[in-house]
């Protein structure tokens, strides 16, 4: 009797850990980690804007267009920065991690290339056939974003 109470006890348990799957740790905004997932989401959605100020300058290139779009990628790199030095907070942690991951995706992938499209401008048209890759490089980097865990509420 006692077996069979412990099997079923195993059963129950089993059944409700896979019908209930664990809950995401969530973070304290006004923490570290809460601070350094805040500048990453802000890095990532100044990259955002600095890739939607490119695409029509790419298409129609002017000097007022490359001027917008190049401020878009200087705030971004702002951006960037202050996510580079709040994840500085995080090290040790898993966190640290995907933090990290974020950051160098923005800067290698998304943020350089796009300022070598939008600089190239100036003396060249380049094929608008790049920023698919970088958008697609954006699109990554925000997914490893929405990875992030989720603030307390």
């Amino acid at each position: 009797m006692k077996t069979s109470m412990n099997w079923l006890s195993a059963v129950v348990l089993a059944v409700a850990l896979y019908v209930v799957p664990a809950q995401a740790q969530c973070i304290n905004a006004d923490s570290t980690a809460g601070v350094a997932i805040q500048a990453a989401n802000a890095a990532v959605s100044a990259a955002q804007t600095s890739y939607i100020a490119a695409v029509p300058v790419v298409a129609a290139p002017s000097i007022p267009g490359i001027a917008s779009a190049l401020g878009a990628i200087a705030n971004a790199n702002a951006a960037l920065t202050a996510s580079e030095l709040a994840t500085l907070g995080t090290l040790g942690t898993a966190l640290n991690t995907d933090l990290t991951n974020i950051n160098t995706s923005l800067a290698l992938n998304v943020l350089q290339p796009l300022l070598s499209v939008i600089t190239s401008l100036l003396t060249t048209i380049p094929s608008a056939g790049v920023l698919p890759g970088i958008g697609d490089a954006l699109d990554d980097t925000v997914a490893l974003a929405q990875g992030l865990p989720p603030f307390c509420i």
